[in-house]
């Protein structure tokens, strides 16, 4: 292949891995203090086989005027996990799940204890919204549960507590950015 071909074909996937780049600078580790299951001090916790895990906030968005702090997960496995198991989430908070290439994955909501609005977002700029998405019945089997998928490829997805996406005012075509310049505010 020649070289001028092969940079033009590897420009969607340079401008995808300099988005998750940018994202990874911003990041900083948050420290914590003891979670309550009233969320005091703005944690969330896992509880799984007894143990209690607190959601460490690694970074800043910006969405109108609004600053949200999120859990990155960018790997296979922190996405599978996703927030179940927690009890809750803070109004300023939520989960950022970050894909390498642009792909329609599909979310339940095995394992969730409160709802959530899922927001689709492709480089940047929402795409699509679940709003309300309730957690399944104790007894639901895995047949049983909703699945959501967005109608087409995005690249990011933020999980957030039901109604956050119209208290925020975040509608199709809003832009959700990390804050520049911002490292994430610490929880103390």
């Amino acid at each position: 292949m020649h070289e001028s071909n092969m940079n033009e074909s590897m420009r969607p996937l340079r401008g995808a891995l300099a988005s998750t780049v940018l994202l990874f600078l911003i990041l900083c580790a948050a420290g914590c203090g003891d979670p309550t299951a009233e969320l005091p001090e703005g944690m969330a916790t896992r509880v799984a086989s007894g143990e209690e895990t607190p959601l460490e906030f690694e970074a800043e968005l910006c969405v109108n005027a609004a600053r949200i702090r999120v859990q990155v997960a960018d790997t296979a496995k922190e996405r599978a996990a996703g927030l179940s198991g927690y009890a809750g989430l803070p109004e300023d908070a939520g989960m950022l799940f970050v894909f390498p290439e642009p792909t329609q994955p599909t979310f339940w909501m095995k394992g969730m204890k409160f709802a959530i609005d899922i927001i689709w977002i492709r480089d940047g700029t929402v795409v699509q919204i679940h709003e309300s998405a309730m957690p399944p019945a104790k007894d639901s089997t895995d047949d049983q549960l909703q699945r959501y998928r967005p109608d087409e490829p995005i690249t990011q997805v933020l999980e957030l507590t039901a109604g956050a996406a119209s208290r925020l005012g975040i509608t199709i075509g809003s832009r959700i950015e990390a804050c520049a310049g911002v490292a994430p505010t610490p929880v103390s």
